[in-house]
This record gives structure tokens, C-alpha cells and sequence, in this order.
């Protein structure tokens, strides 16, 4: 990655506490943020825009979260997702044929972080635009 990027996340949630502390932390950290409640709107961001990761709650108020997931693997192949959850069990990741790795909600700023930086070791072009 590039010393002028920064790596760009989307953050989906319906827990308006959570995604400001997210969007704070994560911002703090050097990351850029965009963040929404409704996967509606976040198929529509990923559309319009390039992000290196998808972090978004288990739950969505506008859209059962498999059908989110199965929309959002044919907008980018290379996008990485993260799907929170406070139920971190593994027959969670079973249910859905998409890759995503799922974090625990209560520390996913902190686990992003820490992903980030491996990808950053593995990718150096993380951040920068895609196509």
C-alpha cells in the first residue's frame, strides 16, 4: 500500500453507538470510513465505490443477511467481509456458500485492525483504487 492511501472500509450496522465508535477508532487508526444501517444502501455504496472491507452486523433491519451477502459476492470479488456477530459460533459460517470471516462484535474494531495490517504485509496494493 501506498504511503498516500488508506485502506477503505464499509461498515453496516443498525446500532448507531456502534458505528460511531467504529468510524471513530477506525478513522483514528488511518482507515477510510463510510458507514449506513440498511444493506440496501450499502449494495448501493458498493456499487458506486471501491472499498477494501465490508464489515457488517448479522442482522440487517431491511435485509435477511444471506441474501445481502449473496448480493454483495457479485459486486466485488475482491472485496475481504467481516460479519459481526455475538454469537461467534462456527456453524454461523456454514449457512452461507460467500467467505467471510466472522468477528465478535464487541471487539471488531480491534480484530479489523489486526487483519488489516496482515493483509497490508500480503497486499501491498491495499488502498488503492480498483480496475
Amino acid at each position: 500500500m501506498s504511503s498516500q492511501t488508506k485502506p477503505r472500509v464499509l461498515i453496516v450496522d443498525n446500532d448507531e453507538d456502534l458505528l460511531s465508535r467504529l468510524r471513530r477508532d477506525l478513522t483514528e487508526a488511518g482507515y477510510e470510513i463510510a458507514t449506513t444501517w440498511s444493506g440496501v444502501e450499502a449494495l448501493s455504496l458498493l456499487e458506486d465505490f471501491a472499498f477494501d472491507f465490508l464489515l457488517v452486523d448479522d442482522y440487517l433491519p431491511d435485509l435477511y443477511i444471506g441474501d445481502f451477502l449473496q448480493k454483495v459476492s457479485t459486486l466485488s470479488a475482491c472485496l475481504r467481509i467481516f460479519v459481526m456477530s455475538l454469537n461467534n459460533q462456527p456453524v454461523f459460517q456454514t449457512q452461507y456458500s460467500i467467505p467471510f470471516t466472522c468477528i465478535d462484535k464487541r471487539h471488531a474494531s480491534k480484530i479489523l485492525r489486526g487483519l488489516v495490517k496482515e493483509d497490508e504485509a500480503r497486499s501491498p496494493n491495499l488502498g488503492e483504487p480498483n480496475g
